[in-house]
């Protein structure tokens, strides 16, 4: 299939992620009557050039908010630190 093509050829996630999951999660909601518009739609919204990086969050600074709400995460989950 086209778009799946298209999808496997990022090496990262496409800028245009948002609106694809968007359209992904309710087809119906835009293009509610045509197939062939959504189709349309997803096929362009794949035949950008652009990525988004990949963010990587810097360690916490001892005594930084930060560092105080990623233990407060682990506490709450459960999670081994």
């Amino acid at each position: 299939m086209r778009l799946l093509a298209l999808l496997d050829e990022f090496s990262e996630t496409p800028f245009t992620a948002q609106r694809l999951c968007e359209l992904l999660l309710d087809p119906r909601k835009i293009y509610a009557t045509s197939t062939r518009k959504l189709m349309n739609a997803l096929e362009k919204l794949l035949t950008v050039s652009s990525t988004m990086p990949v963010m990587v969050m810097a360690p916490a600074k001892e005594g930084s908010y930060q560092e105080a709400t990623e233990n407060e995460l682990v506490s709450a989950r459960g999670w081994n630190a």
